[in-house]
């Protein structure tokens, strides 16, 4: 209740405060020099077929399969986790269950703003983008703590934490897309990235409720969770890189 009313707030906020511009933007932008070459534009879009052959295409792809079920399994399941581990009611979740998703929001607006700042000192976008990715990454296997925790305190801050990093891999992979891909493919990367992501949390939804039945425990779901940021880490790492470029002397001494 509280955090819907906060958004009526902004909504009045933003209507008090926003006018639209008299002149279109086209006419009052800075022009701004970028070091980074223009994506040739295609008016064609790229076939199935020409995405899955791509190899970029299929990293971030893959490293979606693996990154958004976590977020989507901590919607389905913290709920019922805090009630069954902990006791809570629906007065006790309504209570403290948003404050992951207000953790969610601040890592949505870091992550970018973080990113942006490193593009603004001189570093190409797609690297600072990755770059704030990996970070993120490597620090999100804290939420395989969650399961063993000895306070419901301590397992909601370690999932506001990985709500946090779930948010700057949201933000700053759609952001990549756009700065890796021409724009004739940035709308099916975004496509395909989100259809993964959804097939990825059917399946570890379902073996969430697998390993419930047959164990009765949180500890390995969690901890399979926690690995889904790091794995998505690495194969970004490994598939996502530039190759980098032969100098004349390498290819003398070849």
């Amino acid at each position: 209740m509280f955090s819907g009313f906060l958004g009526l707030i902004w909504v009045l906020v933003w209507i008090l405060m926003y006018k639209i511009p008299s002149r279109p933007l086209e006419e009052i932008a800075v022009p701004v020099e970028s070091s980074i070459p223009r994506q040739k534009k295609d008016k064609k879009s790229a076939s199935l077929l020409d995405l899955l052959r791509n190899r970029k295409v299929r990293a971030i792809v893959a490293a979606r399969l693996v990154s958004d079920p976590v977020w989507l399994f901590y919607i389905s399941w913290t709920p019922i986790y805090l009630t069954e581990r902990w006791g809570y009611n629906l007065k006790d979740i309504g209570l403290y269950a948003w404050i992951p998703f207000l953790f969610g929001a601040i890592g949505g607006v870091f992550g970018g703003a973080f990113s942006d700042r490193m593009i603004r000192r001189g570093m190409s976008p797609e690297k600072a983008r990755k770059r704030v990715l990996y970070i993120a990454g490597l620090i999100a296997p804290v939420g395989m703590a969650i399961g063993f925790s000895y306070s419901s305190a301590i397992a909601l801050a370690l999932i506001a934490i990985i709500a946090f990093i779930v948010y700057i891999w949201f933000i700053n992979t759609a952001a990549l897309v756009t700065d890796a891909f021409p724009e004739n493919m940035v709308g099916s990367v975004l496509g395909l990235m989100g259809t993964a992501g959804t097939l990825g949390a059917m399946g570890l939804n379902w073996m969430a409720g697998y390993i419930l039945d047959q164990y009765n425990s949180y500890t390995p779901i969690f901890f399979i969770a926690g690995s889904g940021h790091l794995l998505a880490t690495l194969i970004l790492f490994f598939f996502l890189r530039e190759k980098e470029p032969v100098s004349d002397s390498d290819q003398h001494h070849k």
